[in-house]
């Protein structure tokens, strides 16, 4: 039976599957950290980002001076860009403070649908019924983790408080804004990834998060880092392989972005939970049920359904900039002769090259330089 085409596999599809689950253990292990560091007191959610945004400022910033490379994008987009990530972090990670681990997973899905409407939007895909299908499963493969998370005794304390406690509320939009910053920050940055060199995007997002960062942790967290003990080597080696396992997950997130794309990428972090309970049940021994075997095949299965399935492009180059709202509609229609070649108008063989869904800096007016 002749599978759909555009479910025809793509070369790129298990370099994509692979790496989604390189950065998904990544997330795992930083989670692992930033518990360790909460049952040892520490509760510096924004410190422990701004050593990973130092790190690349410091290794990126040095590659791209030594390339003598010019900045392609205007300093103030990588700026609010920067601002974003660094609210998306602090924000997700302090509403673990109010609301339970179970409600914040949940409502953390969230970002899915933001990236898919976003990526519609300014970057022109479509999806097909097969992408909504993998999303599903993979939702509903984490719900069954939850599910199975409820009925584990061992992680009784996890939910703190009554679910209709004001904190509980608060908590809840926490991660929910968190979610939709994480949404605008990774359609951005594939933006910029796919059109730019990864480099310069790494190492302004380094450089702008570090400031911003800094003077956030000055605010509200100098009196938790001035009672901090240097002297004691678990709580360094926790910061250290907190800020490490982050910064390998950045560096990896464009060369995800630029085989995939953002809702893909998202979707690839759900399996985390998988990977914490493998996590868990290796190093504390904690027997794993059933359910979880479950979830896990419909987590996968969900994103090989997905990745399957090509997302196509829908929109112009004139039409993107028509929906970012840059150019007018008379000078937008003037420019669209020159998406194709000469004499090509209709070729279906250069269809795919015309139609390619990568942004790039001439062809996305959000990206060029003033």
């Amino acid at each position: 039976m002749k599978l759909p085409e555009c479910l025809v596999p793509r070369s790129t599809t298990v370099y994509s599957l692979v790496l989604g689950q390189v950065l998904s253990i990544m997330l795992t292990l930083t989670a692992t950290f930033s518990s360790a560091l909460a049952q040892r007191d520490v509760n510096l959610p924004t410190t422990q980002s701004a050593v990973n945004y130092l790190l690349l400022s410091v290794v990126f910033g040095t590659t791209l001076l030594a390339r003598k490379q010019k900045v392609q994008v205007d300093w103030y987009k990588y700026a609010i860009w920067a601002f974003l990530d660094v609210e998306a972090n602090f924000l997700v990670v302090k509403a673990f403070q109010y609301t339970s681990i179970t409600s914040a997973t949940l409502l953390d899905c969230w970002s899915i649908p933001c990236v898919m409407v976003l990526s519609w939007r300014f970057i022109g895909r479509r999806y097909s019924k097969f992408h909504i299908v993998g999303v599903l499963l993979c939702i509903a493969g984490l719900a069954l983790l939850v599910v199975y998370d409820l009925g584990d005794s061992t992680d009784s304390d996890d939910d703190s408080g009554d679910s209709d406690s004001p904190r509980t509320a608060l908590g809840d939009v926490l991660v929910l804004c968190g979610a939709s910053l994480y949404a605008i920050s990774n359609v951005t940055q594939e933006i910029l990834v796919c059109s730019h060199s990864s480099v310069e995007v790494l190492a302004m997002l380094g450089t702008f998060a570090s400031l911003v960062s800094i003077v956030q942790a000055g605010l509200l967290e100098h009196k938790e880092i001035a009672r901090l003990e240097l002297g004691d080597a678990k709580t360094m080696l926790y910061l250290s392989g907190y800020a490490l396992c982050l910064f390998a997950f950045y560096g990896l997130v464009p060369l995800m972005l630029r085989s995939s794309s953002a809702a893909f990428f998202n979707l690839s972090l759900l399996t985390s939970d998988v990977w914490a309970v493998i996590l868990r049940g290796t190093l504390f021994h904690h027997l794993v049920g059933p359910l979880y075997f479950v979830a896990a095949v419909v987590v996968t299965g969900g994103l090989i359904l997905y990745n399957l399935a090509p997302e196509q492009k829908g929109s112009s180059n004139a039409q993107l900039a028509r929906s970012a709202d840059i150019l007018p509609d008379e000078s937008v229609d003037e420019q669209e002769p020159l998406q194709t070649d000469e004499g090509n108008e209709g070729d279906p063989s250069i269809e795919d090259e015309a139609e390619d869904p990568r942004p790039t800096t001439e062809n996305h007016p959000l990206l060029q330089k003033r």
